[in-house]
């Protein structure tokens, strides 16, 4: 399982990268779709929105399953928090790369916005521990 939660964060890097690199997210389109692509800001936007989100959820993703692999008896309310932890991480992965692209690409307000959903999001994550008994 753990590969395949690499290759989601992996994949979702590249698609970051590409976002930043002038032209990246046209050859790549074209390797895959075997299409003649048209690159404009939105599909660059796109790209790396996209791909912060797959970043953030193989973060998520990976934590989560480590921590269940964990051999020592702890509570519920532990568990509850290692599992907002592992949802912020991804949440906070996110929103870094979100925002990097956002900002790089000229769209500081997709970048503002963002941060709406980092508190909406990632609070209740952090608070999780707090409130399990």
């Amino acid at each position: 399982m753990y590969s395949g939660i690499a290759l989601t964060g992996l994949s979702g890097l590249s698609m970051v990268v590409m976002a930043l690199v002038p032209g990246a997210s046209v050859w790549a389109s074209q390797l895959v779709f075997s299409t003649p692509q048209v690159e404009t800001l939105l599909t660059r936007l796109g790209t790396g929105v996209g791909g912060a989100l797959m970043a953030g959820w193989a973060v998520s993703l990976w934590l989560m399953l480590r921590s269940t692999e964990v051999e020592r008896p702890c509570s519920a309310r532990e568990r509850a928090r290692e599992l907002g932890r592992a949802i912020f991480a991804g949440i906070l992965t996110w929103f870094l790369r979100d925002g990097t692209v956002s900002v790089a690409l000229g769209v500081p307000f997709n970048a503002a916005v963002n941060i709406v959903y980092l508190v909406a999001m990632g609070l209740p994550a952090l608070a999780l521990g707090r409130r399990s008994r």
